[in-house]
């Protein structure tokens, strides 16, 4: 695992401790990672429900759409990040 340094301000750190107080991680780098992950994750998510919506939106034919929606996942570029093992 690599280590990284981060400037926060201290309000950023305010928010990263509640979520240790919470039990919501097991400590402050923890809680970076999650917070980390779950941005990718949701980026990720967005630009595949971003994609449906493209081409599905564009003919009203659901077969039709939903052959352009396997056409914009096809060209979705490949995922090279880590995959998560756990959350």
């Amino acid at each position: 695992m690599t280590q990284i340094a981060v400037r926060l301000d201290d309000d950023e750190v305010e928010m990263i401790d509640q979520l240790v107080a919470d039990g919501r991680a097991t400590s402050r780098a923890d809680a970076v990672r999650r917070v980390v992950r779950d941005f990718v994750t949701r980026r990720r998510e967005g630009e595949i429900v971003a994609s449906y919506e493209r081409a599905l939106g564009a003919t009203g034919n659901e077969v039709e759409d939903w052959t352009q929606a396997a056409q914009a996942w096809d060209a979705l570029p490949p995922w090279d990040g880590p995959v998560p093992t756990s959350w």
